[in-house]
């Protein structure tokens, strides 16, 4: 490949003026390598999706689940949970980060103290949009009280009002706090069309959409989408008692012209007078109870935390005692007495004495039966067994030889 070679392929794909260091660096390759190479190069692509980590303490404010057009609550893996973390100057400030499976470790729980350790990394989309991919790789507990809304806005974490919403919130989180003034089910879309609503809960936890009192120039909806890895920081008396009536007449008499606060992304934003702005909430709070501790929501397992289970080495079990030697049956056309059993190994004394004591049982248990039967009857086994049902687990033919002797005993007499 000579340099003109790889300046006139480069044309085709809009890479223009490729310079000789640019050259010198990938001619060992063919053209269409070259080429990408220098495009990657040229836009800083390997910079950009390196992965940078950092530590940082905060709490962790609910989740929700990641869904998408192919990806169902039935069948998706991730959540995205929402941290509040300390920014530069100490100043605290929301960050949407991501998550695999359910909040971990597993007694880990929603408005704790923690540590976080995240990672950041860039996107390029074949447009040559770029996204950030925010993950939490790990969280560790350091502070087990968790916190509520009084102490967020005593740390001066406060929420805003609906107008302080603006278009450049679209995808970022927000703090809002309002009056509820209308409280809806949360449309089922199919394909772009809206073909039923969902049930007030779903996987045990809410799914409702609640409007506020409009500002000036914003009519704000924060809602609970449906879920089922995600849980959210809900700290809210009666709410869940409500939802799960399952009944909208109810909730809209339960929660109308309630003050509340909640944290989430915004995920819609439709400029207009007002502008309407859709809110997916992670955190709800009751103004008028803001020391309310959070909703015990139950965690629900994953296909990982099924696999888990399964690689954990099962715990080692005692080696069982060897049984003792079985009588073999007594043949059922001959009156012999049954072989004197072999002694057992002093491994089986204990149970070779079970079994003797049994034997006892037995022969006290068929000598009633005699007497109860008669000296002149046969008793079966089956009468034996109607007699004393416990003596069912005994083996047939070590029954049959001890009636058969007990009988000759009697008869004899």
């Amino acid at each position: 490949m000579d340099k003109k070679e790889l300046i006139e392929e480069g044309k085709k794909y809009g890479i223009d003026n490729v310079t000789d260091a640019e050259f010198e660096r990938n001619s060992k390759f063919t053209l269409r390598t070259a080429l990408t190479r220098i495009q990657n190069e040229r836009k800083g692509t390997a910079a950009g999706m390196k992965k940078d980590r950092v530590l940082t303490k905060g709490r962790l404010l609910g989740g929700r689940d990641v869904v998408t057009k192919k990806n169902t609550i039935e069948t998706n893996r991730g959540q995205s949970v929402m941290a509040l973390t300390q920014g530069e100057g100490g100043k605290s400030e929301f960050l949407e980060v991501t998550i695999w499976g359910h909040l971990k470790p597993d007694d880990l729980k929603h408005g704790q103290g923690v540590e976080m350790e995240i990672e950041r990394s860039k996107t390029v989309t074949d447009d040559d949009r770029e996204f950030e991919n925010v993950t939490l790789r790990k969280a560790t507990l350091k502070d087990p009280e968790i916190i509520t809304l009084k102490n967020l806005i005593a740390n001066g974490v406060k929420p805003g009002k609906p107008d302080d919403i603006t278009e450049d919130d679209l995808y970022e989180p927000v703090f809002v706090e309002g009056k509820i003034a209308n409280v809806e089910q949360v449309p089922k879309f199919d394909e772009g069309q809206v073909v039923d609503d969902w049930p007030l809960t779903v996987n045990g936890k809410p799914c409702i959409r609640l409007g506020l009192v409009s500002g000036e120039e914003t009519k704000v909806y924060v809602q609970f989408d449906p879920a089922r890895l995600s849980e959210p920081f809900l700290c809210f008396p009666d709410f869940m008692e409500v939802m799960k009536e399952g009944n909208l007449d109810s909730a809209i008499n339960s929660l109308v012209g309630r003050d509340i606060a909640a944290i989430g992304t915004v995920r819609r934003y439709k400029a207009g007078e007002p502008a309407f702005v859709t809110v997916n909430m992670t955190a709800l709070f009751s103004v008028d109870e803001p020391e309310s501790k959070p909703y015990p929501f139950p965690r629900e397992k994953t296909e990982d935390d099924d696999k888990k289970e399964a690689k954990a080495p099962a715990t080692p079990k005692a080696p069982a005692a060897p049984a003792a030697p079985k009588a073999p049956p007594a043949p059922a056309t001959t009156h012999k007495e049954p072989a004197p059993a072999t002694a057992a190994p002093a491994a089986a004394a204990p149970a070779v004495a079970q079994a003797t004591s049994k034997v006892e049982l037995i022969k006290a248990q068929v000598k009633e039966a005699m007497e109860l039967l008669g000296t002149e009857s046969d008793p079966s086994l089956a009468d034996l067994r109607e007699l004393k049902p416990e003596l069912k687990d005994v083996k047939d033919a070590l029954l049959g030889a001890i009636a058969k002797k007990v009988k000759d005993e009697m008869t004899k007499k």
